[in-house]
């Protein structure tokens, strides 16, 4: 292959499926040594309608296509512009399948995705879509899907992924080059590998591992002189720091002065100040991040005490890490220093991936090449963090085998631990910082394991605070799944791929003669003989353990198809398959614990001669011994149905069968493994309040009832910029049919998003719904120019959002991940839909024995926890409106609950804006039209009431 001698190209299509949806346009550049010197377009008529979200994506219209040709005319003209040149394209099986479909035959040409190769060349790329790459790499933008212009981008990508390969270490491809493909990406690496030996003749192979990236040395985000004196804590200059004249309004064009930002922060200071525990609700718009980082800091830097920050959601912890932090750094006059801390799981151990890595011969070639990503990858990072790779869902499974975990760490006798260990790395880095971020999962496995994981810390800040308790109650209990047997499993398997522990000893046999005595020697071939049959026979005690909680949960299961979720009550042993499952159970945990102990004794057979090597090895299958161990004990405990604060139950659907438990009340536990071990505790979040009352909040966390809390209000002009509407005139949800109810619900959501033409999100509790209601509204909104777009449906929520953004003229239909963390600002987002109150359903396991524990207590668990519950999440789903000062928009509840029930007041309560619009459609989309047609409101509205049908003639306003 020569290496700059190409022909690049991209298709615009009606769809994705080759052979069904058609080509609509081909653009390809023809590359001699690195330039353009041949272009290739043509537009293509298709013989179906071409869709609108095709239409809006590229640019191109039906009109534009009505006089084109079919591709059966362009194809040998195309077929000839390739010629027997290599093809190139981003996604290439994309493209090849639907040439191959619409030529009838193979394409012969030899074939190479910029994608696979980005991948190789630039592994620390945020993503490989085609505009995220030019970005990332400033290439010349054209304009995004149209496929001359993409053609053209990914030929300035190809160069720019042959230029950093020349540039490699003759040693990095030389290993690449073993574990790529013939063909395509390995006839590239052969010649780039050909051309780096011809230009440096003498430099020569390096043996052992390529070298890795240096870290710079730093000590977190910011190195910090530890020898400087601490400053003072001087509560009163940091408030200054935000205020109408302090440092961020001179630095800062524009900046707007808040006083709830201060009152938080003063807050904040006098919880650490006092050593007390404080929770605070600050409204969207806040600066709430700010209002605690500022006193963190200089907390942790003056009394040099370690603050730990705990977000939920990786975009805010990414917010912190890339924007906030560095901004109060600029800006406070001290200096100090932070670091993210992950589990170990998350970083690279450098011996395990030794130990794959010498395994190359015993691996397939398709094994071999999905190396290839994390040895490029290995000689850029400098943090070994998993979070930087961008993998195909396939290497995720592969990150296993060599990622970092405590039972097998070796510690100082690892030849990598002083160096180039990354999890030494990060834990120096933690040790030595100021303030640590870390996330709710990683604060709980702390906690599960006595503060084993974190470094030491007295002051806590706890960010998305309305979470906790739904992190508590998914970490401090336990799952075990066919899916997490089968990968441990795997892990052991010679014929896994890469090949397990047993084909690893297997293979290495011969040469551990002559370390191992022949006693040892003997021991690890007798129990790796027993090993291997008690793998098969655990694998059956597994799949008929696994096949008798599935048929449970299809006989007891309710709710949508495809997937079941029942609770394993006590009178589940009435149930008369309950017999077959225990038995199970008990026979894989006999099982396993067999297995643990054969692991066991080869562990101790190897761990006899001082070999790093070895005791690697015997590191690892202690590990994987008390993992399997660990995974028959959850089978058979989980099936105790008479074990006090817990709750278990089994989830199956299409991809697993999963047994999980969870603690009916985690507020003592994290009263007892949280907060009784800080000095001072910050909660906060902007949706902590029910009703302008704590309560549920404290009781369900366990904290006390005089814990100070704050209430702080959003700076936004609710009554100006914001608007609530609710029919009255929709059926009730929990009396109507389904049918009846999602009918008049696409009505509605017809009327409402012609009303304001598109810019509008609907947020659902239901994938059911949302797919009914998706198919009844598309056909007549894209009639209409107004595009429709459904989560799962049309892609995952980034990708919608994104294309959200992009054409306004359109409405999104979101699920649960939809009612927070969406931040769309401006007009793009100007109507918000509640479909439904935001109820958990009473069946969810973990709500119906809260449920049932409350009342056992003479409490009625509706008002004292599904309620609260459910207002929090609306109000989260409220907050998707108004991001900015200068939002402004309507916010539509369709569920007639909110006005009718006696219930309703405590929602309506909670929101920021209180007043409304309450009618029939016809008159809740008139004041909408109305209301949006005007200048921005001066005045705070009224409640506005239409008389329902029933009361016409004595209809009143008030």
């Amino acid at each position: 292959m020569q290496a700059r001698n190409y022909v690049v190209l991209d298709l615009e299509t009606t769809g994705l499926q080759p052979g069904v949806d058609e080509i609509i346009e081909v653009g390809a550049v023809k590359l001699i040594d690195g330039q353009i010197v041949d272009r290739f377009h043509q537009l293509i008529q298709p013989r179906r309608q071409l869709p609108l979200a095709v239409e809006r994506l590229t640019g191109i219209s039906a009109g534009d296509l009505i006089d084109m040709p079919r591709i059966e005319a362009v194809l040998p003209d195309f077929v000839a512009f390739i010629g027997d040149l290599p093809v190139v394209a981003h996604n290439a099986l994309f493209d090849l399948g639907f040439l191959t479909a619409a030529w009838g035959k193979p394409i012969t040409a030899v074939w190479l995705d910029t994608v696979e190769l980005a991948r190789l060349a630039f592994p620390l790329a945020p993503n490989y879509r085609l505009s995220s790459l030019a970005k990332y790499l400033n290439l010349e933008l054209g304009s995004l899907h149209r496929a001359p212009d993409d053609a053209a981008m990914t030929a300035e990508l190809l160069i720019r992924c042959l230029d950093k390969m020349e540039g490699w270490d003759l040693t990095l491809i030389h290993q690449l080059n073993l574990v790529l493909p013939s063909g395509g990406l390995g006839s590239l690496g052969q010649e780039v590998e050909r051309k780096i030996a011809r230009r440096f003749p003498n430099r020569l192979l390096r043996p052992g591992l390529i070298c890795l990236a240096q870290d710079n040395g730093e000590e977190g985000l910011f190195a910090r002189a530890n020898d400087l004196a601490p400053p003072l804590f001087a509560p009163t200059a940091l408030a200054e720091i935000l205020g109408p004249t302090g440092i961020f309004a001179q630095r800062i064009p524009n900046y707007q002065f808040r006083s709830g930002q201060v009152k938080m922060l003063n807050a904040v200071v006098e919880a650490l100040n006092e050593g007390a525990h404080l929770v605070v609700e600050a409204g969207t718009g806040t600066g709430k991040s700010l209002a605690y980082l500022l006193p963190a800091v200089a907390w942790a830097v003056s009394q040099r005490e370690k603050v730990v920050i705990a977000t939920h959601t990786i975009n805010l912890q990414e917010q912190l890490w890339d924007k906030d932090l560095p901004l109060v750094r600029s800006m406070a006059p001290f200096e100090f220093s932070a670091a993210i801390v992950k589990g170990r799981s998350n970083y690279v151990c450098l011996r395990k991936w030794v130990g794959v890595w010498t395994e190359l011969e015993q691996m397939l070639p398709g094994e071999r090449a999905a190396l290839a990503p994390f040895l490029t990858w290995l000689n850029e990072t400098v943090t070994g963090d998993r979070a930087e790779l961008n993998l195909p869902p396939g290497n995720n499974e592969l990150w296993s085998h060599f990622s970092g975990d405590s039972e097998s760490c070796l510690g100082s006798r690892c030849r990598f631990y002083s160096n180039n260990c990354f999890v030494t790395r990060a834990r120096r880095k933690a040790e030595r910082a100021d303030v640590l971020i870390v996330n709710h999962s990683l604060l709980m496995s702390d906690a599960k394991t006595d503060n084993m994981v974190l470094p030491e810390y007295s002051y806590l800040i706890i960010d998305e605070a309305h979470h906790l308790e739904s992190s508590a109650t998914e970490h401090l209990g336990n799952m075990l799944s066919d899916k997490m047997l089968e990968h441990y499993l795997r892990l052991l398997r010679p014929n896994a791929l890469p090949p397990g522990l047993f084909g690893q000893l297997k293979h290495r046999l011969p040469e551990l003669m002559a370390t191992l005595g022949e006693l040892e020697l003997s021991r690890v071939e007798t129990e790796l003989a027993s090993g291997l049959e008690l793998l098969n026979t655990i694998q059956e005690a597994g799949t008929e353990f696994f096949a008798g909680l599935e048929a449970y949960a299809r006989n007891f299961a309710a709710g949508e198809a495809g997937f079941a979720q029942v609770r394993l009550k006590p009178s589940a042993a009435q149930w008369h398959g309950w017999s077959a499952v225990n038995a199970a159970g008990e026979n894989l945990n006999i099982r396993c614990k067999s297995l643990g102990e054969c692991l066991n004794a080869i562990a101790q057979a190897l761990a006899e001669p001082e070999e790093e090597e070895l005791a690697g090895i015997a590191r690892d299958v202690n590990a994987l011994s008390a993992q399997i161990r660990e995974l028959g004990e959850t089978a058979w405990q989980l099936l105790d149905l008479t074990r006090a604060n817990l709750v278990a139950w089994v989830e199956s659907d299409a991809r697993s069968c999963r047994l999980r438990s969870a603690p009916v009340e985690v507020g003592s536990l994290l009263r007892e493994m949280v907060f009784a071990k800080t000095k001072a505790t910050i909660l906060t979040s902007a949706t902590l309040a029910v009703n302008n009352s704590f309560e549920h909040l404290l009781t369900s966390v366990g904290m006390e009832m005089q814990t100070k809390v704050l209430q702080v209000e959003s700076p936004f002009k609710y009554d100006e910029q914001a608007l609530i509407c609710i029919p009255r005139d929709l059926p009730d949800p929990t009396r109507s049919v389904d049918d009846a109810y999602t009918q008049a619900t696409a009505n509605m959501l017809i009327d409402l998003v012609r009303t304001i033409q598109g810019r509008t999100l609907v947020l659902f509790t239901a994938h059911k719904m949302l797919r009914d209601v998706y198919g009844l509204i598309k056909p007549q909104l894209e009639a209409e120019d107004i595009q429709v777009l459904g989560h799962n449906l049309d892609g995952g929520r980034g990708r919608l959002v994104e294309e959200f953004k992009a054409n306004p003229r359109t409405v999104l239909l979101g699920a649960s991940s939809f009612w927070e963390g969406v931040d769309i600002q401006g007009d793009t987002l100007t109507c918000v839909v509640i479909v439904k109150l935001p109820f958990w359903p009473p069946s969810m396991p973990t709500l119906e024995a809260r449920l049932e524990q409350l009342a056992q207590q003479n409490k009625d668990g509706f008002r004292t926890l599904s309620i609260p519950q459910a207002v929090i999440r609306l109000k989260q789903g409220f907050g998707r409106l108004i991001r900015t000062q200068e939002d402004r928009g309507v916010v539509v509840i369709l569920d007639n609950r909110i006005l009718d029930k006696n219930y309703g007041r405590k929602f309506l309560n909670s929101l920021p804006l209180k007043t409304h619009i309450r009618g029939d459609s016809a008159f809740v989309l008139h004041k909408i039209r109305d209301w949006l047609a005007t200048e921005r409101h001066q005045q705070a509205l009224r409640v506005l009431d239409n008389p329902p049908p029933a009361a016409l003639g004595r209809g009143k306003t008030r």
